[in-house]
């Protein structure tokens, strides 16, 4: 029997409407019973992820920032892997320079700072996390914070050239694409499989006895790291191809679907 459950979040656990049915809700609340944990798994900070925790009553780990930082079920940090300042500047003014066309953000543990909380994609974000970013210019950054993530949330039609550059500017960064329009960038190293593998450790699980669920490129490495890796429908065809166990999309409980079938 599966003994852990890793789920990414948008794309998969929420629906559409960014929402968790109540379908999906009560499946992973039935876990809590057989004594399984349940792990959110996301490139959102911890506030981002908070209110989902909160409505719907889950109470696992957190894996956040694509697993820059890991928190225990009572938010203990167990892990911590960010950048300074510095380097943070230096990856965004190079995405200035060029005239990307993209919005970028960067992330603390606690703070999401914008350039401008005006410009349309940085409002959709908003919306959809239910959290409101700080604008603040690049001179008034913390000196002393340590930076989990920068986003950017780009043009579609922008995103693999944007991806391309970031890439080549920045080899030694983890950069990775988590939909068709957002770019996230974490220091090297970072990986929601290397997340997934450091939190079984802790929980004295094999990654071997884990169910891992997701829908996109970012979530490749968490897939691969587990025994049961389980594909969204609504992932792309190319990720869908690489995997034998293919669940409903993100509209149709896919999750919920998964958890029955094999728990």
């Amino acid at each position: 029997m599966y003994k852990a459950v890793f789920s990414d979040i948008d794309g998969t656990l929420l629906n559409s409407a960014h929402q968790v049915t109540p379908r999906t809700r009560d499946a992973i609340l039935a876990l809590d019973g057989k004594g399984i944990p349940f792990t959110l798994v996301s490139a959102r900070s911890p506030a981002a992820i908070e209110p989902i925790r909160r409505k719907n009553g889950f109470s696992g780990p957190l894996i956040c920032f694509s697993g820059a930082l890991i928190l225990d079920r009572d938010g203990n940090v167990l892990h911590s892997q960010g950048m300074d300042l510095a380097q943070a500047r230096e990856i965004i003014e190079f995405a200035e320079e060029n005239r990307f066309d993209m919005a970028w953000s960067l992330y603390s543990a606690a703070d999401w700072l914008v350039r401008d909380r005006s410009d349309p994609k940085v409002a959709m974000e908003e919306a959809i996390v239910e959290l409101q970013a700080q604008n603040l210019p690049l001179g008034q950054w913390p000196r002393e914070q340590t930076f989990y993530k920068i986003l950017c949330i780009c043009n579609p039609a922008a995103s693999p050239e944007i991806e391309r550059r970031m890439k080549a500017r920045f080899p030694r960064l983890s950069i990775v694409r988590s939909s068709e329009m957002m770019l996230e960038i974490m220091v090297g190293g970072v990986s929601k499989g290397f997340a997934v593998r450091r939190l079984c450790s802790h929980l004295g699980i094999d990654p071997r006895e884990a169910i891992a669920l997701g829908d996109n490129y970012n979530d490749l490495d968490m897939l691969n790291a587990v025994g049961r890796p389980v594909v969204m429908q609504n992932a792309p065809e190319d990720i869908r191809r690489r995997f034998d166990f293919i669940t409903d999309d993100n509209d149709h409980d896919g999750v919920a679907r998964a958890i029955r079938q094999l728990i």
